[in-house]
Parts: C-alpha cells; sequence; structure tokens
C-alpha cells in the first residue's frame, strides 16, 4: 500500500502522521506517550497469537492478500461465527487520544443484516457479540443493515 501526501502534526508531544484530507486518520504515531499495535496478519494465523472464540465448526486461517488478510470460515448454523481479541492493553483515559483503525471485507453473506460485527477495543470476553461492559466500537447486528458506533462503560 503506497502513500501519497502524507502529512505530520504534533499532538500532545507525539508526531502524528495522516493522510491528505483526513487529519482523523491517523497512519502511525510516534512519540514519549505514542504506543503503537499494528496488526497486519501477512503470513500469521491468528489463532495462534490472539483469543480465539470459535462458535460451531468455524475457522480461522491466513489469507494471501496485499498488505495481509485473515479469512473467517463461520460454520453453516445460524449464530456460528468467529471472534478474535488480544488481551486488554489500552485504558480510556481523560485528555488523551486513543486511535483504532481496520480494513475488512464482509462478503458471502446471503443479503443485508445476516452478519453480526463488532470491532474496535473492548474489554476482554470470549462472547463479545452477546454483550461486553466496556469499550469503543463498531456494531452491526444479524437483523440490521446499520453500522453503530458504541461507547460503552460497565455496560
Amino acid at each position: 500500500m503506497a502513500y501519497s501526501k502524507v502529512h505530520s502534526r504534533h499532538e500532545l508531544g507525539n508526531l502524528i502522521f495522516y493522510e491528505d484530507g483526513n487529519r482523523q486518520r491517523w497512519l502511525d504515531a510516534i512519540g514519549p506517550n505514542a504506543i503503537v499495535f499494528k496488526e497486519d496478519f501477512a503470513g500469521d494465523n491468528p489463532a495462534d497469537t490472539w483469543i480465539d472464540t470459535l462458535i460451531g465448526t468455524s475457522s480461522v486461517s491466513s489469507y494471501d492478500a496485499e498488505g495481509g488478510a485473515i479469512l473467517l470460515n463461520t460454520a453453516g448454523a445460524d449464530g456460528d461465527g468467529v471472534e478474535l481479541q488480544k488481551l486488554s492493553g489500552f485504558k480510556f483515559v481523560d485528555d488523551c487520544p486513543i486511535y483504532f483503525g481496520a480494513r475488512w471485507l464482509l462478503h458471502g453473506t446471503t443479503g443485508g443484516g445476516s452478519s453480526s460485527i463488532i470491532m474496535g477495543l473492548c474489554n476482554e470476553d470470549t462472547d463479545l457479540i452477546a454483550s461486553t461492559n466496556d469499550g469503543v466500537y463498531f456494531d452491526s447486528a444479524s437483523s440490521g443493515t446499520s453500522l453503530n458506533f458504541i461507547q460503552e462503560v460497565n455496560g
């Protein structure tokens, strides 16, 4: 992936890099208070390094795509799926910006509203789709066709 017109700015003593025209989409950050975690899934099987909850006969595997990718294969029954998460290595603190970014593609469903999705920063929980207590994340229920932004504290 090539970036053109990358800009930078200082924020709270850290150097933030962003793409032209979108100051809120951070590409990288460096500095005394910047903690960065990047996962490109290039060649790794996330089931080996992530906490995974497989529902039904679902599976996770590496997928050959530019920039790295994984393939979540869900089983055939309603409610089957995959949950992947890292340890809760973040803390929401006043006046300290936090950023989450993801590239994702959903295909092979039977139509709008047929997949439950939760993606973002959440507390460690092996049943996130059912409920989570704390987090900032994007959510789409299988009965809906919209993608919602949720902020939850002591849910």
